[in-house]
Formats: structure tokens, C-alpha cells, sequence
């Protein structure tokens, strides 16, 4: 079994976030978007690193974010990085 690095944040929203599900009418508090959110910041970040070679960058945010297989043949990757979301509280 694999270990599994643990961290422990609170976040806060200073600007609007498109974090809703499937009823556009009521905010949820849901693991997709918010990591899509990480992984937007994370491409940001890291694009530096491979020279902004998007080759490169992709491979890497592959190897992390996971991905889906794209050819026959290919494996798909499964995603390092794992969400939980404890609870959600409606702004005042």
C-alpha cells in the first residue's frame, strides 16, 4: 500500500469561485473544480521549470495529476494528488 503525504489547509476565497455542482443555483463545496483550480496555478508555477516547453509541462503534470489514456495501447496515469473536503460553511 502506498503512504500517502498528508497536509492540512484552511482556504478562504477572496473572489468569486466557480466551485458549484450540478445545481448552478446552490454553492457545494466539491473536490473537481477546487482541484482544477490547483492544477491551473500549479501549470503557473511550474512552466518555468521545462523552459515553458509544453511538452514538457504536460508530461509532468501528467505524471502528477494523473491522466486518461489517449491511444490504444497507452495505460492511463492515476492522480498523486488526492482531495478531501471536510466541511463547507455558507458565508454570513
Amino acid at each position: 500500500m502506498r503512504a500517502y503525504t498528508t497536509n492540512t489547509y484552511s482556504v478562504s476565497f477572496e473572489t468569486p469561485a466557480f466551485l458549484a455542482g450540478a445545481n448552478q443555483q446552490k454553492a457545494e463545496w466539491r473536490t473537481p473544480p477546487f482541484k482544477d483550480l490547483i492544477r491551473e496555478w500549479w501549470r503557473i508555477v511550474k512552466a518555468p521549470e521545462v523552459d515553458y516547453n509544453v511538452n514538457g509541462l504536460r508530461e509532468s503534470e501528467n505524471r502528477l495529476f494523473g491522466h486518461a489514456a489517449t491511444s490504444q495501447g497507452e495505460v492511463s496515469g492515476q492522480s498523486q494528488v488526492r482531495l478531501r473536503l471536510e466541511q463547507w460553511r455558507a458565508p454570513l
